[in-house]
Order: structure tokens, then sequence, then C-alpha cells
């Protein structure tokens, strides 16, 4: 499966899970607005610095204004390096600028106007992998969030959405960046632990090939994969697939959820029941045995617009006060304050009963000793009312 998969990844979010992927020798393309971006990712084979980008600051109309200059010569950059696959993942940020507002627009692209041969049947399925901010993350960055989202679930022919959620848990002992690092780490590997079970996995009593797996791939809505060990039972397995710290959670609620494929590859038989009481009813499924961890994967879920609108609103919810402190002009205390004579004073303002004569101190010192006890007299009368230095 490894061959038939490559990555588009978007913006440095999407980086930095792509050089994972690129670690393990599948094909992967990084693109950027930013080249300073792209310098930091070690060992990338395949970058793309979008012509006159120079980095987004997370303003996403910026991001698909810098595209639209050359959306065909990305396009076709794509076509030339994935030409062998016949699955394609885009990765990005949803709260960023790069990706946020690249992503869904490129996707759209690809999946609806581009990816198709002669005959016009698609030549490649694009699943997405989006990743949330934290509700901790800048009130832009959520904002953005919100919007990039709403466009990605408005994409039709789109395959499946890994939604991974990088809100920290109270739990954790790590820093943020160092938590999203791990959450990269472990999306990875639970995706190549899933996509390598036609190939490790075979049993007697049920075995998933490589259709099957591809079959949940191309399944609209979202997806989640758990990896757990051996001795994990279903309910342990069900809070993993509900609210694991990696996905977005699952919205089970009776009314909204809805499950089209569930595949896994257990050390015991799964409790179909009790996946259906949790999740809901399931089209179908596919198994197969193993005897190292178990691996299930739910795809064709309901996407999590209740994450997805909290983050949102915990940006509204801040908006008046953002509006006043960011576009709302400071009354100035200070204007019109103090004596004009320091302003006088320090433009050299000429003296408004006109020119003085000019006089010689040789020839009129007893003027210029009046003046000099005027002016000391001013300073002195200036500094005691200012309190400034004598």
């Amino acid at each position: 499966m490894k061959n038939e998969i490559g990555f588009v990844c978007i913006g440095q979010a999407g980086g930095n899970i792509g050089n994972l992927f690129d670690e393990l020798g599948f094909n992967v393309l990084y693109i950027n607005t930013s080249q300073e971006d792209l310098d930091t990712l070690k060992g990338a084979k395949h970058v793309y610095h979008i012509p006159g980008g120079e980095g987004c600051s997370k303003n996403r109309d910026k991001a698909k204004g810098v595209l639209a200059k050359s959306v065909d010569q990305l396009i076709e950059r794509i076509k030339a390096q994935f030409s062998k696959e016949t699955f394609i993942g885009v990765i990005f940020a949803t709260g960023g600028g790069t990706g946020s507002g690249i992503g869904p627009y490129l996707v759209d692209f690809l999946v609806n106007e581009e990816l198709f041969d002669e005959e016009g049947y698609p030549t490649h399925t694009v699943f997405t992998v989006p990743i949330l901010p934290s509700i901790k993350e800048t009130p832009l960055a959520r904002f953005n969030s919100r919007e990039c989202f709403g466009e990605l679930v408005e994409i039709e022919n789109l395959g499946a959405t890994f939604v991974i959620n990088n809100e920290e848990p109270d739990s954790c002992n790590l820093d943020y960046d160092k938590y999203k690092l791990s959450l990269n780490k472990k999306f990875v590997s639970n995706f190549c632990s899933f996509i390598e079970i036609p190939e490790k996995h075979k049993s007697e009593a049920g075995n998933i090939d490589k259709a099957e797996i591809k079959e949940v791939l191309s399944t609209p809505g979202m997806a989640v994969i758990s990896v757990t060990p051996r001795k994990t039972n279903v309910a342990q397995m069900i809070e993993d697939l509900e609210h694991s710290p990696l996905f977005a959670p699952i919205d089970t609620d009776l009314k909204n959820r809805k499950l089209k494929y569930i595949a896994s590859s257990t050390i015991e038989p799964l409790n179909y029941g009790a996946l259906t009481q949790a999740f809901g009813i399931y089209y179908d499924e596919y198994h197969t045995f193993n005897q190292e961890k178990n691996i299930v994967c739910l795809s064709g879920l309901r996407m999590p617009f209740s994450t997805v609108q909290a983050i949102g609103n915990s940006a509204d919810s801040l908006a008046a006060d953002l509006a006043k402190s960011v576009n709302e002009e400071d009354e100035n205390p200070l204007a019109g304050k103090g004596s004009a004579v320091f302003s006088n004073l320090r433009a050299g303002k000429p003296n408004r009963r006109g020119p003085r004569k000019m006089v010689s101190v040789e020839t009129d010192q007893e003027t210029g000793e009046k003046r000099e006890r005027k002016i000391s007299n001013r300073r002195k009368n200036l500094l005691e009312r200012y309190g400034g230095r004598k």
C-alpha cells in the first residue's frame, strides 16, 4: 500500500507530519508560501515554494491570492510527482494562513477539476488530514479553523478525513509544542499500522485485502484509527476511539451519529453489538486477526461539527473586546496639554512681534545681559512648573 499513497503537505504543520512519512519512504511534496519554513524540513526531497510567497501570517485570503497566480504550475507538479500513486493525502493546519487558506482550495481543485483521465474517470482518490488548533491558541487561529473547516466539508467527491485534534489534555506533562509533535508521530504510526494490515496480518478466520483498505480511505466523512495493546478490552477500545487525544471527538449523539465501515485487526473477535451501541449501525465490516496489537478503524463518521464550532465560538466570545483593542483609535489624553513654550523652543518658532533688530554684543552688552537673565529666569520657571532637572 505504501507505494500507492502519496502526501501533499501544506504549510509548516503539514510539513512536520510529511517529514515523518518521508522518513518511512512515502512520496511527499511539501508546499509553502514561506521559503524559511521549507528550509527547516530536514531531508525533504520534493519542495515547492509558491512563487511570490513570503509567508501569510495567518491571512487565509492572502494565501489564496498567492496560489491563484501559479495554481496551474502547482497542479502540473502534483500530477507529475504522483503519477504512480492512486491515493493522495493532503495534510494542513486549519488555523494558520498557508495551509488553512490553500488546503481546501487546492483539494477542491484536484478532486473536482484536475485528477481525471482522458475518458473523465478519476485518476486518484484524495483524502485529507486537517489539523485543528487548541482552544488555547490565538483567537485568529480559532477563527481561521472554523472558516477552513466550513470550506472543507462543502467539497464533493472527497475521501476520508482524519481530523487531528491538538487540544492538550489536562493530564499532559509536556509543553504544547512537544505535545503536538508527539501527536504527529502517533498519527503516522497509527496510519501505517492500518494500511499494512493486508501485508502483515493473515488469518484463516478472516482477511482484509487492499481493496477493502482503499474502500475505507475512499469513504467521505471523518475517519479515526485506534491502536491499543494486546490486553485491551472492547470498552477500552471504544473509549480510545471515541475520546482519543489524537483525533477530534466522535459525535455520538443519537440524532447525529453515522458510521459506514469498521475495519479491524485484533487479538480477539470484536463485540460488534457494543460498537453499534456506541457509534450506531454500520454498513459493513472487514476484519482479520493478529497476535501483536488491536487496530480498529471507523470511517464514514459524521464530521466533528460541534468540536469545530466550539473552537470558533471561543474566538467569538472575544470579538467585542478584540474589536475595541485592535480597531478602535485610542483617545489621546495628552492632546492640548501643557504649554506651547516647549514646542516653540524646539521648533525655533520666530518671535510674533517681528524680526528683532540685530545688535552686536560688542556695542550692546547690556542688552545681551538682559536677554540671558530673561532666558535663565524662564528656564527656571519652566523647570519648577514641570518638575524637571535644574
